[in-house]
């Protein structure tokens, strides 16, 4: 089976306290008493900072406040499900398909397709068109004109409830970035019943290299179905000090359906 999931899952478990895996169909029982258990928090993004490669060879940095975005989207793949997940309208969003794809192909004042789409925190989820503006705005008819820039990787700030601060990275080999329970559910639709990556398994000893404490919640099945509710289950597992991610990112190591 694929271990391209697991490359998905590794920025999760990077987080500390290391952070598990569960399927809901297969937790088993829990006890309905026993010794009180930690009151579960979540770490948080304190601070976001993308790397950007312009088509005209620089680079250039950008940095998003986390408390007014909760997800960030740079590929063509990831854009597409966050378009297909709001075709239909939801209650939560003025969103719909033809905004988020309109957004994605459209070429901003400073001559480039915008180099990644953000999605706002508010109550209302709403697309914030991200652009990388140039020092040297290319014109119309210029060889570099409607590029798009690459996002070659991020640098977070977290901060957890005990108050300890850590920075994390991330690379390329990823396309999305979801820190709310809405762009979670963004996420998972990539594996739903008609997504790019539906039947996705994952193997137990690939689940159990990147999440030691995984085995508990896996039970006793040799491979796992990749759902949106496994998905949902990954972002409000407690760990064992009772901190649950501050995000989940998503691999584009497999361009299929990683």
């Amino acid at each position: 089976m694929s271990r391209h999931l697991t490359a998905a899952l590794t920025s999760i478990a990077a987080l500390a306290p290391q952070a598990g895996m569960a399927a809901p169909s297969s937790l088993p029982p829990q006890p309905t008493s026993g010794p009180s258990t930690p009151e579960v928090q979540r770490a948080q993004i304190s601070s976001l900072t993308l790397y950007l490669s312009l088509p005209d060879g620089s680079t250039t940095s950008h940095g998003l406040d986390p408390a007014k975005t909760d997800a960030i989207y740079w590929s063509d793949r990831s854009v597409e499900v966050l378009a297909s997940y709001y075709g239909t309208g939801k209650p939560d969003s003025s969103l719909d398909a033809d905004t988020v794809r309109r957004s994605w192909n459209s070429i901003g004042a400073d001559g480039y397709l915008p180099a990644f789409l953000t999605t706002g925190g508010s109550s209302n989820a709403e697309l914030i068109e991200s652009r990388v503006l140039s020092d040297r705005p290319v014109t119309m008819g210029g060889a570099q004109y409607g590029m798009r820039p690459k996002l070659t990787g991020m640098v977070l700030a977290m901060s957890y409830p005990n108050g300890h601060q850590r920075i994390h990275t991330i690379d390329a080999l990823s396309d999305a970035l979801s820190w709310s329970d809405r762009s979670i559910a963004v996420l998972g639709s990539f594996y739903a019943p008609g997504g790019p990556a539906e039947g996705k398994r994952m193997r137990r000893e690939d689940i159990l290299t990147f999440f030691p404490n995984a085995g508990v919640l896996i039970g006793d099945q040799q491979e796992v179905l990749i759902t949106p509710e496994w998905i949902n289950a990954i972002w409000n597992h407690p760990k064992s000090a009772g901190v649950t991610p501050a995000f989940l990112v998503k691999s584009m190591m497999n361009p299929v359906n990683g």
